[in-house]
């Protein structure tokens, strides 16, 4: 749960060039900070946690979030930069988890910055004339950089999608450094990346089984969470979070699982039977408390300081609600984000083996179509935006198959970006961990023959070596996780009838894009009557310009009126607004 906020200087600067960065520390996270090497580094801690700064003769190593190498242990500085002394940045590439990493070589002169292999702990930079800033906060680089002008796209897609893609941030001079590079920095200026491939190219070669799957990540489980280790799963009605909750019970590992919902929902039902039938402590999480955060200005704002321009405060306000009291009974977070991967996720039967289709033009429809931005945003063709973005993302990766083709888009666009930035904010209330997104079973998931994913085949064949639970508890569907025979179809019969309730459902959810849901009226009237409506007076608004303003002032005329708009608009509006306030205040 540390934070880090980097300057190499150029030859000959006096500026220490970190004034206006200390005070956004200090007043807006209110936390340490300390200063490890002749390059200044501000280290920013919550709850008094997070790994402390090693230094020495070599240099310095700084990391936040959380991290595990096979020699040095997990969040060890001190092993850490002494593996780097002794073998080089090649260690950096060694690492695995949710992290990002500042090593100082005193040898070379050399700042070198290493997020984890996805990037979903989100790294910034901006060079200014008196050196280069790296940190894990946008405000705090914008801010000690002067560079505090919105970046127009990053607006747009943040206010259409409440996702920011690629290497952009809410402010047009400061960019996000990715998980596929490792950055360095001499003399104050970039000295190049060197590529660090999240999946390696599809290339002929050994294919792996499931049973090499799930010995590797059965393996990761158990290096992560020691007996001594203290951690919360989610467990939900869903296939993602009883993968992972199977894994750690295969490690032998003794934990609780929670689960947000009120008992009579179907995720929080179903996550209570298998928790029942497994002998697990399930903590609930009443859905109320994440309304009730979302109804709370205070909430909202302070959630806005989280998530800083890049995710919807208002929806994180709900999520941080459930964090917060959890943090205080474990160590880490952890979670099935990823899972996606493991099926067929955005392809099918038609896709495998396939080299010569136009995966952009399939997934521009997708990304598209969830982009509906408010009327006051400014006019984009998201269709023309996302057939460049997908089309960038894509390029380093002609000639594969188009199944690993969506993989490359998803793990790029929807897990480094949107699950970052959920991860980034979430970070800084405890240590996040995804397993299913952990670099060694991604590799040996990467060589299963693709037809194995196609129609949860994978997913079924991993829960074979689960205790009988796992495969006969059914999902939220009603359908459970095993492969339908005449010896147990009457275990399927509950999902058949549940088949009209999950189309409606799909139906609703299309209706109800950029429209407002039931409970948004209450909310957003409770947040304008709160405060958010003086913190969203037109004539203050440092996104104005980029806007359109009459639109603009018919929606937060309505918002404080009536309440009758969507309450992602006010959460997206409030979280960029925030972010610009704060890094020019």
């Amino acid at each position: 749960m540390a934070g880090l906020l980097a300057f190499d200087p150029v030859p000959g600067s006096t500026a220490c060039g970190l004034a206006g960065a200390k005070a956004w520390v200090e007043r807006a996270k209110a936390l340490a900070t300390e200063s490890p090497g002749p390059h200044v580094v501000k280290v920013y801690r919550r709850n008094g946690s997070g790994a402390r700064p090693a230094v020495g003769p070599l240099g310095w190593v700084v990391t936040a979030g959380t991290w595990r190498h096979p020699a040095a242990g997990r969040d060890d500085n001190e092993a850490l930069l002494a593996r780097l002394g002794e073998r080089g940045p090649g260690v950096l590439d060694e690492l695995d988890g949710c992290y990002a990493v500042a090593w100082w070589d005193r040898a070379s002169g050399t700042l070198t910055v290493a997020p984890d292999h996805f990037g979903r702990l989100h790294v910034y930079g901006a060079e200014a004339p008196e050196g280069t800033y790296i940190g894990t906060s946008p405000v705090a680089v914008a801010r000690a950089a002067r560079s505090v002008d919105p970046d127009p796209v990053a607006t747009w897609e943040m206010l259409a999608t409440g996702v920011i893609y690629e290497d952009r941030s809410p402010f047009a001079g400061v960019k996000r450094l990715l998980g596929t590079h490792r950055y360095r920095f001499r003399d104050g200026r970039s000295a190049g990346a060197d590529d660090a491939p999240l999946l390696p190219p599809r290339e002929p070669g050994p294919s792996a089984s499931v049973a090499d799957l799930a010995d590797a990540c059965r393996e990761a489980v158990f290096e992560w969470f020691d007996r001594g280790t203290r951690f919360l799963p989610d467990l939900t009605g869903g296939m993602d979070s009883r993968l992972v909750a199977g894994f750690q019970l295969g490690a032998g590992l003794a934990f609780d699982v929670t689960v947000t919902g009120d008992p009579e929902e179907p995720d929080a039902r179903v996550a209570g039977d298998l928790a029942r039938r497994l002998g697990l402590n399930l903590r609930r999480v009443p859905r109320a408390q994440g309304a009730h955060a979302q109804r709370s200005w205070d909430a909202v704002l302070r959630a806005a300081s989280r998530v800083e321009g890049t995710y919807d405060a208002a929806e994180y306000a709900a999520i941080a609600a459930v964090h917060e009291p959890n943090s205080a009974i474990g160590e880490f977070s952890v979670n099935g984000s990823g899972g996606e991967v493991y099926r067929n996720y955005w392809w099918d039967e038609r896709h495998v083996g396939r080299t010569d289709g136009d995966a952009v033009g399939e997934l521009v429809r997708r990304f598209a179509a969830a982009a509906i931005a408010p009327r006051f945003a400014e006019p984009r063709d998201a269709g023309r935006h996302f057939r460049d973005v997908l089309a960038r993302t894509l390029e380093a990766r002609a000639g594969d198959p188009m199944p690993a083709l969506f993989d490359h888009a998803y793990l790029h666009l929807r897990m480094q970006c949107w699950q970052g930035a959920i991860a980034s904010a979430t970070n800084q209330i405890w240590p996040t961990i995804s397993p299913l997104l952990l670099a060694r079973p991604l590799s040996v998931l990467y060589r299963v023959p693709d037809r194995e994913r196609l129609h949860g085949r994978l997913f079924r064949s991993l829960m074979r070596s689960f205790p009988g639970p796992f495969r006969t508890t059914p999902l939220v569907t009603g359908f459970p996780p095993m492969e339908p025979a005449l010896t147990n179809f009457w275990r399927f019969v509950p999902g058949l009838f549940g088949l009209p309730a999950q189309y409606w459902g799909r139906a609703r959810e299309r209706f109800l894009r950029g429209r407002p849901r039931p409970d948004d009226g209450e909310a957003v009237r409770a947040l304008m009557a709160a405060g958010a409506a003086d913190f969203l007076r037109p004539r203050d608004l440092v996104l104005r310009p980029l806007l359109d303003a009459r639109r603009l002032d018919e929606f937060l005329a309505v918002a404080i009126r009536e309440g009758t708009v969507p309450l992602r608009f006010v959460g997206r509006l409030v979280a960029l607004e925030w972010a610009l306030r704060e890094a020019s205040a």
